[in-house]
């Protein structure tokens, strides 16, 4: 009761601290980026390519070629190089996989 009687007989020093707050809020509100994409995030695509249990690393090295081939012929103005590892399998999943990495 004694902090809301005190914040009643200033008001204005309480509303001072409020406009403050409020400005300060909407300050960094405009700074902060537009999007859900950090900057340092941007520009770089993953891919990874899962192929069945027991598929061989020239099956998987087909499919890596066919989406390197896909960005780099129909996706040319948004990458400028791609790279692609083949044969990583994470451990007990038992697949292998394929990363391109247009940037």
């Amino acid at each position: 009761m004694k902090l809301i009687g005190h914040a009643f007989a200033r008001k204005l020093s309480y509303l001072a601290v409020f406009i403050i707050i409020v400005v300060c809020l909407g300050f960094l509100f405009l700074r902060m980026p537009k999007s859900y994409i950090p900057d340092e995030d941007q520009g770089i695509l993953l891919a990874q390519i899962i192929l069945p249990t027991g598929s061989t690393l020239e099956q998987t090295q087909v499919v890596a070629d066919k989406v390197r081939s896909h960005f780099q012929e129909n996706e040319k103005e948004a990458v400028e190089s791609c790279m692609t590892i083949v044969g990583m399998a994470f451990p007990g999943g038992g697949k292998t996989t394929a990363w391109c990495l247009p940037s």
